[in-house]
């Protein structure tokens, strides 16, 4: 499990607050003011992935199609099936 060091947005009032927040350091950020290093992201905490290979690849390609299989078969039985 990564570790998580967001919190969720609880309300509208809140979410605007948090967008303002971003607005207000978002021309710091992107300024020359900071350096390449600072402004440099930090390496994932979580496991490590796994290499791009072509079999990888395949792989998830076929796990994510399937579901534009799975998610219209599943919603047309739900509504066309007696309750």
């Amino acid at each position: 499990d990564p570790p998580v060091r967001e919190e969720a947005v609880l309300g509208l009032r809140a979410l605007l607050r948090q967008l303002q927040r971003f607005f207000d350091y978002w021309p710091g950020l992107i300024s020359s003011r900071l350096t390449a290093a600072q402004r440099c992201r930090r390496r994932s905490e979580g496991p490590p992935l796994p290499a791009m290979t072509p079999l990888n690849l395949m792989l998830g390609i076929f796990y994510l199609g399937h579901w534009f299989v799975v998610i219209p078969w599943t919603s047309m039985r739900m509504a066309l099936r007696p309750k």
